[in-house]
């Protein structure tokens, strides 16, 4: 698991903590209906 979350956030850019608080509710839909993680960042509360 620890390898798949670092595999994740080095696809993404999110750091570690930010990973771990991921729920289903940061996955949005694109306008052209593609998935999308909306998310605040934990250290700087900046909308990533």
């Amino acid at each position: 698991m620890v390898r798949d979350i670092f595999v994740f956030s080095c696809f993404t850019g999110l750091s570690y903590s930010d990973v771990v608080t991921l729920s289903p509710d940061n996955i949005i839909k694109g306008i052209h209906g593609e998935d999308w993680i909306q998310i605040n960042r934990r250290k700087t509360k900046v909308l990533a």
